[in-house]
């Protein structure tokens, strides 16, 4: 667990590791850089990288920094090549990690998807995404496709839109989920399922601000296509 905020608008350095061995959480190093709204993957080289996020007011940050659990360090890392925030990022069977949409500093959503190879320390840009979001949920799937979903569009709207990564041949539409949904989280289950946890659906809460948090669960099944509630 890296970076955040405890007030919705101060970036926290806070890192801390949770042990599911005997349940307990431990504090680390703190981030060099304190940031909210970033991601976070662990790559092949067995490092876990804290990428992007927001620095202060609003400004939209490149900075990319890898922690090794042996020596209980924090280094910097390659910069990612289009700063942003809210962003996702997801760990490829690939071993690579892909950096997948966000926001800019002006509040614009991206389609930008960019990949860090760990072994050479070198990002590479490739096929966007076909909708531009930020705060959506994104996972890994069965035959190392790469899932992202939901989250929101220009003018902050929520979005539903689905699409599936094939690495070798880009991206492709989905079904949309039943519901639109931003802030949500997302998981792969080995049998063919894809899920999305929680997040918010427009229409609660005060405009403008971020919606109730929700229970539900929507699920995929990659072999038919089909979402259920």
């Amino acid at each position: 667990m890296v970076g955040g905020t405890t007030d919705g608008q101060t970036p926290i350095a806070t890192a801390e590791i949770f042990s599911p061995t005997d349940g307990t959480w431990q504090t680390i190093a703190d981030l060099p850089t304190a940031r909210l709204g970033l991601a976070a993957a662990t790559g092949k080289d067995g490092r876990v990288y804290a990428i992007g996020g927001r620095v202060d007011a609003g400004t939209a940050s490149d900075v990319v920094e890898a922690y090794d659990a042996g020596a209980h360090t924090w280094s910097a890392a390659a910069s990612l090549p289009t700063k942003r925030l809210a962003l996702v990022a997801v760990t490829g069977a690939d071993g690579k990690i892909y950096a997948i949409g966000g926001r800019d500093s002006e509040n614009r959503p991206l389609a930008d998807v960019e990949v860090l190879d760990t072994a050479l320390g070198t990002w590479t840009k490739i096929a966007p995404l076909k909708t531009p979001r930020f705060w959506l949920a994104a996972t890994l799937g069965a035959g190392g496709k790469i899932y992202a979903l939901g989250g929101l569009g220009a003018g902050a709207a929520f979005r539903d839109d689905a699409e599936v990564l094939t690495p070798a041949s880009g991206w492709t539409t989905l079904a949309p989920m039943p519901e639109a949904r931003g802030w949500a989280a997302a998981g792969a289950s080995a049998d063919g399922h894809v899920f999305v946890f929680g997040g918010g659906t427009p229409g609660e809460g005060l405009p403008g601000a971020q919606p109730p948090p929700l229970r539900s669960m929507l699920m995929l099944d990659t072999a038919t296509g089909v979402w259920t509630r």
